[in-house]
């Protein structure tokens, strides 16, 4: 499934590192292009059009994460597993109380290259 691709400049919001108090080191953060993707949904014998939200972050260590969010899926998909496709990939995905798991994507997708 060929995926349309559209650059966003402002990262998403990111939450606060859970490290205890006693811990004086924060955590580093470093988000790069924000990348929407058309993706499509399937499971729970349902399928759906969505958009995931990706962008790509690097931590103090110098590993480089790209995650993904669901966006624009219909509000009347069950809770349960899923896969998502874009771009020739399928990412498994879980939908729980109503809001999709946060991703990470697996090394080695360039989205910008995959559309």
């Amino acid at each position: 499934m060929p995926g349309r691709i559209t650059h966003q400049s402002t990262p998403p919001r990111l939450s606060s590192s859970n490290q205890p108090a006693s811990q004086n080191r924060k955590r580093v953060v470093k988000v790069k292009g924000v990348v929407r993707v058309q993706a499509l949904l399937r499971g729970m014998g349902c399928e759906a059009d969505c958009r995931l939200l990706t962008w790509k972050e690097s931590s103090t260590t110098g590993r480089t994460y790209t995650r993904c969010r669901i966006l624009d899926d219909p509000p009347d998909l069950p809770d349960g597993a899923y896969r998502v496709f874009f771009a020739g990939y399928s990412i498994p995905t879980r939908k729980f109380e109503g809001s999709w798991m946060l991703t990470f994507l697996p090394p080695g997708i360039d989205l910008e290259k995959a559309a």
